[in-house]
């Protein structure tokens, strides 16, 4: 029975209008504490970068570290999701602090993305006169590396991974500026260097 890549998706900022930003000062290793590898002994001091709507999910300007609401908090547990834990945040915006966020730490697992699963495709340009480009279309992994959380990370890698059980209770409960995208859909550029790079497009393009 082969696995089904469709029901796994990428989550991340949605990037609405407005969005409350934050960010912060203290120099921490965020991979290791998005990671759960590491412990902070204080809440993160988070302020205000830009935006003035605190959405459910506030980025923090680094990729690494996102936020997250109580309410957020209280879904996933309420439908006892795996593989993801928190940390304590202080977070402000121009004028007050806010209540009622925590800094998301990524515990599950899977391998690293396999190049080798993905599909190479030409993307026609954007524009006229511009130039095309190939894309490695899926980023995928071997199922048999996932440890079955319902929240995870690729191997280096900073990608937050959900099953299909988490985007629907997230979306049912209408959490706000949460994005999911199959991970079937996600592309990156072939670049020079890449062992399937190539030039020009495709016979007939």
């Amino acid at each position: 029975m082969s696995f089904d890549f469709s029901k796994i998706y990428r989550m991340g900022d949605q990037g609405r209008r407005g969005e409350l930003v934050v960010r912060y000062d203290e120099d921490i290793d965020a991979m290791a504490v998005f990671l759960g590898k590491q412990q902070l002994s204080t809440p993160l001091v988070c302020t205000w970068h830009m935006g003035r709507t605190p959405y459910d999910l506030i980025p923090t300007g680094d990729p690494m570290l996102i936020l997250i609401s109580q309410r957020v908090v209280d879904v996933w547990q309420k439908h006892g999701f795996t593989g993801w834990t928190t940390f304590p945040v202080e977070v402000w915006n121009k004028k007050q602090k806010l209540e009622g966020y925590y800094g998301l730490v990524i515990t599950g697992r899977c391998g690293p993305i396999d190049r080798s699963r993905s599909e190479i495709v030409w993307r026609d340009p954007v524009v006229p006169g511009g130039e095309g480009h190939y894309y490695r279309r899926g980023w995928l992994f071997d199922p048999e590396t996932w440890d079955g959380s319902d929240l995870f990370c690729p191997e280096k890698s900073g990608a937050i991974f959900v099953t299909q059980r988490v985007k629907e209770a997230t979306e049912q409960a209408r959490l706000t500026n949460i994005m999911f995208k199959p991970i079937t859909e996600m592309e990156s550029m072939v670049l020079p260097g890449d062992p399937d790079y190539r030039e020009g497009p495709p016979p007939g393009r």
